[in-house]
């Protein structure tokens, strides 16, 4: 099953935000109560980097560096404590058929290329992307698309060319919590290993203002150095996915992205994105 889908509005300053951007392969579970996000672990030119940023409501923002490198061990875990665990949610506010020439809501979840829209049968290499990092709750989003009059997107495959029109650079995932429920010692948890030791993250920080200092969880697998590129991005993702079968996909039967610059003026790395992409079902 696809994601549970929602269509309220999002919160316009949530509690944490996780930014998925780079060869992140997000795939929901069949419930909707978790959601894997591969980390793609072949692409020897690309480096996983996972930073916090602290916005706090004075002074400059505090980054603090979370890990680098490959995951080892076990998940990259982000949940709920002190409620039930709600799942997690899309927003999708455009019905479909998603048209990606009109001027649809710029956050909605479907501005990502969906992997699972091409296949069937496919699943990811657990060789290739796992451990992941895995969310329990929260709602998934985008950030604005490409701007299709600076870039042309176009997905090929064989002799066939379809616009894409935009896409999406990178996948956001809000948790966000209550003024109330954060004095009652509603908390985000994030969870992972290092160097063989379990770490733990509790966010709000203790030193922090519980209720106006917001957070950036930023999971970036770009190519080093960071935000260059100079390859076609999609097709890496074949080296991690597989069909149900454990084989792989046919070169014959695989897509790839063009994505050209329009007129003259210099295009920064997030508008032709080494982007993630859904598995959705």
């Amino acid at each position: 099953m696809p994601f549970k889908s929602i269509n309220t509005a999002l919160p316009t300053s949530p509690t944490v935000t996780v930014a998925f951007t780079g060869l992140c392969l997000v795939h929901p579970a069949l419930d909707s109560s978790y959601c894997e996000i591969g980390l793609h672990r072949k692409a020897s030119d690309h480096r996983l980097r996972i930073d916090l940023v602290a916005i706090k409501p004075t002074g400059p923002p505090d980054l603090e560096p979370i890990h680098e490198d490959k995951l080892k061990g076990k998940d990259f875990t982000i949940r709920l404590v002190k409620d039930p665990q709600k799942g997690v949610t899309a927003y999708k506010p455009t019905p479909v058929p998603f048209q990606r020439n009109q001027p649809n809501d710029p956050n909605d979840l479907q501005w990502a290329i969906n992997m699972g829209e091409y296949y069937t049968d496919v699943k990811t290499d657990p060789n290739g992307v796992d451990p992941c990092v895995r969310m329990e709750d929260g709602t998934f989003y985008t950030p604005p698309p490409t701007d299709k009059t600076k870039v042309k997107v176009e997905l090929v495959k064989g002799t066939t060319t379809t616009d894409l029109f935009s896409i999406a650079g990178a996948i956001f995932g809000a948790i966000d919590i209550s003024d109330t429920d954060l004095t009652a010692g509603q908390r985000v948890i994030v969870e992972w290993s290092e160097n063989g030791k379990n770490q733990t993250l509790i966010l709000p920080r203790p030193t922090d203002d519980l209720t106006r200092t917001k957070y950036l969880l930023e999971v970036a697998n770009n190519p080093k150095p960071h935000g260059s590129s100079g390859h076609e991005e999609l097709g890496l993702y074949y080296d991690v996915l597989l069909r149900k079968d454990g084989t792989s996909i046919p070169k014959s039967e695989r897509y790839a992205l063009n994505v050209t610059r329009l007129g003259l003026h210099p295009v920064r790395a997030d508008e032709i994105p080494c982007m993630p992409v859904l598995l959705e079902p």
